[in-house]
């Protein structure tokens, strides 16, 4: 019987290991496995909340958990670096206006590494005049641009938690116990 291995065999030290179609088989889906894991990285980095910067939130009959968007901020900045440095946004606005309403539209791309390396818009909007005011709504813009940049941040997988409610359940809420994230 020869040691050497057959042509579709793998073998070390006298010891078949695997047929190579089998070997090669495992090789690309542990492969496949790796890349998925690697694409993840970010989002699951950022997707935890810490619990001080969230605030339970009613909107007439809506209840829901909101997150401190200087607290998104950070987060990016400690995994990208400084903004405009690592990580950054650009933002335009457009005032659109109908009957006796004016709006302030936050229209904003994000980007991640380098400026090139950009996904959007997500627009904001928020009300900056109508009929019935007295005045302006002289905080539209700021915003606008907060609820635009929040939306875009949690598409990196900033405080996933939040946005797939996983602290507007009571079984779930604040006790920290429910991941079910394979990595």
């Amino acid at each position: 019987m020869s040691d050497k291995p057959k042509k579709n065999e793998i073998k070390i030290g006298g010891v078949v290991l695997k047929e190579e179609a089998e070997y090669q088989r495992e090789k690309s889906e542990h492969e496949k496995l790796m890349k998925r894991k690697a694409h993840m990285d970010v989002w699951n980095s950022l997707a935890p909340s810490d619990l001080k910067y969230l605030k339970k939130v009613s909107f007439g009959q809506r209840k829901f958990t909101s997150i401190d968007p200087q607290y998104q901020i950070m987060k990016m900045t400690r995994m990208f670096g400084p903004v405009g440095v690592g990580w950054g946004y650009n933002v335009e606005y457009d005032y659109p206006s109908s009957n006796d309403m004016i709006l302030i539209v936050a229209k904003v791309t994000i980007w991640t590494d380098l400026p090139e390396n950009t996904f959007g818009p997500i627009a904001g909007s928020r009300t900056f005049w109508h009929k019935d005011m007295k005045r302006p709504a002289e905080d539209a813009g700021k915003m606008a641009l907060t609820d635009a940049l929040t939306k875009g941040l949690s598409h990196l997988g900033c405080d996933a938690d939040v946005f797939l409610g996983k602290h507007d359940n009571k079984h779930t809420a604040d006790n920290g116990k429910t991941d079910n994230n394979p990595w």
